[in-house]
């Protein structure tokens, strides 16, 4: 395409001054069918040039990045090698002061030691408050049972010296009650007059007090002579020993026995108790409170 521009600009220098704008004419349609052209190659080629103008720009900005990238890979090389040479250094064996640790420990365990000897004495001291708790109760309860006893003896007499009856009603008083040693009531019942003492045949030798409440029905009795099996109504035996009326009700205590001998019944202040004549049988035997 130069070489024929070349050309025709030779051929326009060798014509004559006249016919100078003939030439420039002619250059001037050549000029115009070759842009023409040029727009008719664009056409057919999808306009190619731009889009490799295009695409050399994208690779240009894709290498700015890259060589960025390079740069920021190169940094972090170098502090990857800082740390690890930093590494290297402390990984060499070095001794560890425990001391103030081991003085830290020492420390608590002295303070602990001090805590668990506050705690023993804290319960010696609970211990020696709870024994004087108990023992004021159960002398509380006992001087109780001493008044309640009282009381049954002179309602018992009061009645028997109003009483019309012939029938001669054998008292016993807790004076002519067994003496027995080491008397100690582990628990009051407050009792109905079907109470036995079934629930403490196991507690064999312990003393209870039994509280009958007056105007009672009177119910079955094993045993007599102060022996009576432990299926045996309490306040009923109380009766039947002479020791309150199921009038008056009244306190009374107990022990728990065996018997060996069985339980032999009798007729006593208008109670006929029954016969329980197996061996080595639980039962109890009243005592005077204390």
């Amino acid at each position: 395409m130069q070489l024929k521009q070349l050309t025709s600009l030779l051929f326009i220098f060798s014509l004559t001054p006249l016919s100078h704008a003939d030439a420039f004419a002619e250059m001037e349609a050549d000029s115009s069918r070759e842009a023409s052209t040029y727009a008719e190659l664009d056409a057919e080629t999808g306009s190619c040039l731009t889009e490799l103008r295009e695409n050399n720009q994208r690779a240009t900005k894709m290498l700015a990045v890259l060589k960025k990238k390079k740069s920021k890979i190169a940094k972090l090389e170098g502090k990857v090698e800082s740390l690890t040479a930093k590494l290297i250094d402390r990984s060499g064996p070095k001794a560890c002061d425990t001391s103030a640790l081991n003085q830290r420990i020492s420390i608590l365990q002295n303070q602990n030691a001090q805590l668990n000897a506050e705690l023993t004495t804290l319960r010696s001291t609970q211990a020696g408050n709870a024994n004087q708790t108990q023992q004021a109760l159960l002398t509380a309860q006992r001087e109780n049972l001493a008044l309640k006893q009282q009381m049954a003896e002179l309602q018992n007499k009061l009645m028997l010296a109003g009483s019309k009856s012939n029938t001669v009603v054998q008292t016993v008083t807790a004076n002519s009650l067994p003496n027995v040693s080491g008397i100690d009531i582990e628990e009051t019942v407050d009792a109905s007059w079907k109470s036995s003492a079934r629930g403490f045949q196991n507690r064999l030798g312990q003393d209870f007090a039994y509280n009958c409440p007056p105007n009672g029905a009177v119910q079955n009795v094993y045993g007599g002579n102060n022996k009576y099996y432990v299926d045996s109504s309490v306040c009923t035996a109380a009766i039947h020993a002479g020791l309150m009326t199921a009038k008056s009700g009244g306190t009374v205590a107990i022990r728990i026995i065996r018997s060996k001998h069985g339980f032999k019944g009798s007729y006593k202040n208008d109670i006929q108790s029954n016969n329980r004549n197996n061996r080595y049988q639980k039962g109890f035997t009243f005592i005077a409170l204390p």
